[in-house]
């Protein structure tokens, strides 16, 4: 994924929330590497597993925003996919987490699109956030000494962290979205991520001028 200094910012923001979170958790790599696919009922019942889950769903609330705001940026400015609604959404095998378990170990975004960007983009945009995410967290780790391997944890743990479901506004119901029959699913504020990646625009920018002046 080539980088701009906006892009930089937003990973900077994703990898200092993460790395934050993990120092106030204090859960061992092995832990969050021992944590289940999915999240169901004998997850909870297991206290060593139920640390593990609660660590896991706090981490996953920590970057949901985060990244969702590095989607928006990435669609939406640098390759002109205009985006009209986001949600969070918790999928196992592809049907709501409400169905099979109780959560699984990635976030589900699905994105409204008037026009659907090619799945090419797409996969490599979702492989590109999936890494960084995982990134973030070994790199945590391996600073601390707490692991010896410097592979992104979504490849260690042979999971995906974030998944990206592109949909039509016509397919909404499909994902449970606006529906009487299923759990509320959550609505990303996008016109907040406008707003700051607008105010991160005008930082870069005042930031460039300084620069200058000084050389």
């Amino acid at each position: 994924m080539k980088s701009d200094k906006m892009l930089r910012r937003i990973e900077e923001y994703i990898r200092g929330v993460i790395q934050l979170k993990l120092e106030a958790l204090g859960i061992s790599f092995e832990e969050l590497c021992d944590t289940p696919p999915e999240f169901d009922e004998e997850t909870l019942s297991d206290p060593v597993k139920y640390k593990s889950y609660r660590a896991f769903l706090s981490l996953k609330e920590t970057y949901k925003n985060p990244v969702g705001l590095a989607i928006l940026y990435l669609f939406e400015y640098r390759h002109d996919y205009k985006v009209l609604e986001m949600y969070a959404h918790d999928l196992v095998a592809g049907q709501p987490a409400w169905e099979q378990g109780i959560s699984g170990r990635d976030i589900d975004y699905v994105i409204v699109m008037e026009q659907l960007p090619p799945r090419k983009l797409v996969e490599d945009i979702e492989n590109y956030l999936d890494d960084l995410v995982g990134e973030a967290i070994t790199n945590y780790f391996f600073k601390k000494k707490g692991c010896t391997t410097l592979e992104p944890f979504n490849r260690v743990i042979k999971h995906n962290l974030i998944e990206l479901h592109m949909i039509p506004p016509s397919m909404k119901s499909d994902y449970g979205i606006n529906s009487i029959f299923s759990v509320p699913v959550e609505r990303l504020d996008i016109e907040g991520f406008r707003r700051r990646i607008k105010e991160l625009r005008q930082s870069i920018e005042k930031l460039g001028f300084l620069e200058e002046y000084m050389h």
